[in-house]
């Protein structure tokens, strides 16, 4: 266990469905072995010092889930009694409590956080920094909340990302780091930045990065590098457009070569996404365009 944690094994990733119950972490503390879970969190504790240059750094594992929950006071309570939270990360992501607020859109905690010293430029696993998550995680519904933490990260001396500029449609940015060799297009899990175009509903930004050049399915592979298996998630971009019926932009992504009938790993082809919001109209472009209906969509919807 030692050999495995220092050279970066995650503990707290199980078996495929059930993660969190089959962790490694979960199996040692529900048998008891002490020694095992003293090993994993002493690795974590090293790793937390390392990510936030902070000995001593206490675990924020308890304030992520305050956060999530969406309690306000009893987050600010718990960095007000133990102030080195606000610096501390999470061991295997890299996150900070900010990250974990503006990924939510939490505002009134991101300020909060803001106002007692946090760093807005925090770069947690591949580099994301808070405004990457909040630009992520946000949409057209939720775009004013976006907007004004996007504003506050800004004021404090945050980059502006990629992502961000996307979601904020600031086409000057975007053209700027084209020209300049430097545009990237970081695709994570839940996608990249035609994700988030499609997310905001952004017509025009969502052609400008196909006129980029950039892949209209956002092909990445899925799970940890060096892995016995290869798995590929694929057509994020389009599968959100047939999840909230947005036929303009699958029109146009389908147009500049986005495959229908991509997989999106553990959630099926966007195909599935007509069907089971009964979008006959989304359904009938996809299959314009060469979606074909499969065994499993026939046995799912009937």
């Amino acid at each position: 266990m030692r050999a495995l944690v220092e050279l970066g094994a995650n503990t707290r990733e199980g078996v495929y469905p059930h993660r969190d119950a089959t962790s490694a972490l979960t199996l040692a503390t529900e048998r008891g072995d002490d020694e095992l879970v003293a090993i994993i969190e002493a690795a974590e504790q090293r790793r937390r010092e390392a990510a936030g240059g902070i000995a001593g750094a206490p675990s924020p594992d308890a304030l992520f889930r305050v956060i999530a929950s969406g309690d306000v006071q009893q987050a600010i309570a718990m960095m007000e009694g133990q102030r080195a939270l606000i610096h501390s990360r999470h061991s295997l992501l890299g996150w900070t409590p900010l990250h974990a607020a503006c990924r939510l859109l939490k505002k009134p905690i991101v300020e909060w956080i803001l106002d007692h010293g946090a760093d807005p430029a925090a770069r947690g696993r591949q580099g994301l920094t808070p405004l990457d998550l909040t630009a992520h995680f946000s949409g057209a519904e939720s775009f004013r909340v976006f907007a004004a933490i996007a504003g506050r990260l800004r004021e404090r001396g945050a980059d502006l990302t990629a992502s961000a500029a996307v979601a904020l449609a600031d086409v000057g940015w975007l053209r700027a780091r084209q020209v300049e060799g430097a545009l990237i297009n970081p695709i994570e899990d839940t996608g990249g930045l035609l994700r988030i175009a499609v997310s905001h509903n952004r017509p025009e930004m969502l052609r400008l990065l196909l006129d980029f050049g950039l892949d209209p399915d956002e092909r990445k592979r899925v799970g940890e590098p060096g892995g016995d298996e290869v798995v590929v998630t694929s057509g994020m971009p389009l599968w959100h457009c047939a999840s909230s019926g947005k036929y303009e932009l699958a029109e146009l992504l389908l147009s500049r070569g986005a495959n229908p009938n991509a997989e999106v790993y553990a959630s099926g082809m966007p195909l599935y996404q007509a069907y089971s919001r009964r979008d006959w109209k989304m359904a009938e472009l996809l299959e314009r365009h060469g979606g074909r209906p499969n065994g499993t969509l026939a046995g799912l919807y009937r």
